[in-house]
Parts: C-alpha cells; structure tokens; sequence
C-alpha cells in the first residue's frame, strides 16, 4: 500500500470493510470480523461508539482501538507555503 493510499483511506469519516481488506492484507470475511471485533472491544470498554453502522467503523473509534491519536494519519501542511 502507498503513502497516498493510506492517506485516502484515513482522509474519510469511516473505514469500511474494503478500507480493512486492504490495510491488513486480509480477507473480506477476515476484515468483517475485525471491524465486529474492534467494535465488540470498545463497547466493553465502555465507550459508546460514534457509527452503528455494519460493515464500517468512525476512524476515531478505530484510533482509539488502536492507541493512536487523531492526528497520526493526518496530512501535514508544509510550513511556510
């Protein structure tokens, strides 16, 4: 995956079973149960999630499922354009 693709994934509101397929190099059934999965883990952890929608989870649900901060996969402007 390139940097670009990676950024076009991360650029929208949601992640999406085929945003998860290529990610993780996995399956469609495999991604499906990631996404039900990260979800499932959230929901115990007592936070209500920001998109019921199956098939697809908030990319600020997924960053907080996977540690990371909001601003990680954000593009960068480039200073003093």
């Amino acid at each position: 995956m390139t940097k670009a693709e990676r950024e076009n994934i991360f650029a929208k509101e949601c992640l999406t079973i085929e945003d998860v397929e290529k990610l993780y190099e996995v399956s469609k059934n495999t991604a499906s149960a990631e996404i039900r999965k990260m979800k499932d883990a959230l929901r115990l952890k007592g936070q209500s999630l920001r998109l019921e929608i199956v098939g697809k989870i908030h990319i600020a649900d997924y960053l907080d499922y996977i540690g990371a901060s909001g601003d990680r996969y954000s593009i960068k402007e480039e200073k003093g354009a």
